[in-house]
């Protein structure tokens, strides 16, 4: 059996809540072999007299151990060691979360079913605009369609997780000038680049479970700088026009499987319009409700209505109604209480996640009652690249 390997870096700003990362990580319900962490010396130049009690006392504990460095390629230090060791299954995470416990076990499921594939929990879904590729911040950021397929134009995304099989990677993924001189701060788009060369497609598991981003561990993040600074654009233009004269073959074949972006908007909309299609089939025989009477079940309204009728939808139900709510409302406002617990029914989620268990357990008593989540927020992007597109 493959030995699991979970490996991040980290610097001085976010050391002090490191510990949370490991908690986390001990936590999950499949365990990894074991756990590093990369440090610097030019980080920490007193090594362990710089780090926090709360690290220094966990190490060696449950397969965790520090590990030193002289050399400091950044972000580039969670997988490039590790990857090294290529008889191994590699999962990389990020310094600043705090991780669901199915995170493990997710991408180790996606990777019994795509063995040679990049496993991700987040990933972006590369489009071109015409004979360009679209700039970063234009790649969308939802591929629920798309979950459990092997494609070549999804980018794996660190923060929530990315598995890397074994013997992934060779001599040119480890670079060091080449990564200081095309991607100093990108390690997602420099082992994109890299995946492109190889053929080594991406898997997109999901999000099974909910992550949490660890408190404070935000101020020195670097997705300003990188995404709307410009910084990835420049990498990415950099990566291309060397893919482009090593290897012309191989940037014109994934270029040219790229999907533009109005394609992937269709795509997008017939597969939400597909899901909800079977929703009113499934659910055809049972009172259909959308749990909610706030932003999330307006959105589902607004995308059902704006393809076809909402007839099958009774009523937006709520724990309680607010004074004159109703008034404002094309489909009227029911409260759970008013529920018939012998009338079947079924209630599409319309709440974040903060509302999502406070709905639920409001209708526990109700047994004939079915709850149905759907990809809300997937929508949301869709309208956003929709308006971005005059559509």
């Amino acid at each position: 059996m493959q030995k699991l390997l979970i490996s991040f870096t980290s610097y001085p700003a976010r050391i002090k809540t490191v510990y949370k990362v490991v908690e986390s990580l001990w936590k999950q319900r499949q365990r990894a072999d074991e756990i590093v962490l990369w440090l610097s010396t030019e980080d920490f130049p007193k090594q362990w007299d710089d780090l926090p009690k709360s690290l220094k006392s966990i190490n060696g504990q449950n397969g965790f151990r520090v590990e030193w460095v002289n050399e400091n390629l950044k972000s580039h230090k969670k997988y490039l060691y590790s990857l090294q060791n290529r008889d191994q299954i590699v999962i990389t995470v990020d310094d600043d979360t705090y991780y669901d416990d199915m995170m493990v076990s997710t991408l180790m499921e996606s990777y019994r079913k795509h063995p040679y594939a990049v496993s991700a929990r987040n990933v972006h879904i590369i489009t071109r605009q015409g004979e360009k590729l679209s700039p970063y911040e234009g790649w969308a950021q939802s591929a629920t369609e798309f979950i459990g397929v092997e494609r070549m134009d999804l980018c794996a995304i660190g923060v929530n997780g990315i598995l890397y099989p074994p013997y992934c990677g060779n001599e040119r993924w480890f670079n060091r000038e080449q990564i200081k001189k095309f991607a100093p701060n990108q390690d997602d788009l420099w082992l994109k680049f890299h995946e492109i060369i190889d053929g080594i497609p991406t898997v997109y598991t999901g999000m099974e479970g909910q992550d949490q981003v660890i408190e404070g561990s935000q101020e020195s993040a670097l997705y300003t700088e990188n995404g709307k600074g410009g910084a990835n654009d420049s990498c990415i233009l950099g990566l291309l026009d060397e893919l482009k004269n090593n290897d012309r073959n191989i940037y014109e074949k994934w270029f040219s499987g790229l999907l533009q972006k109005s394609e992937l908007i269709q795509l997008k909309r017939k597969y939400y319009e597909l899901e909800f299609e079977k929703i009113f089939l499934a659910q055809s025989r049972k009172d259909l409700y959308v749990c909610g009477a706030g932003n999330y079940a307006h959105l589902i309204i607004d995308f059902i209505e704006s393809y076809r009728e909402t007839n099958e939808i009774k009523a937006f139900l709520v724990t309680r109604r607010i004074e004159n709510q109703e008034k404002s409302e094309t489909i009227r406002i029911k409260e759970i209480s008013e529920l018939d617990q012998s009338v079947p029914c079924a209630v599409i989620c319309g709440v974040g996640k903060n509302y999502r268990h406070e709905m639920k357990q409001s209708l526990n008593e109700y047994k004939l009652c079915e709850w149905i989540d759907v990809d809300v927020q997937g929508i949301a992007r869709l309208f956003q690249m929709e308006q971005s597109q005059g559509i």
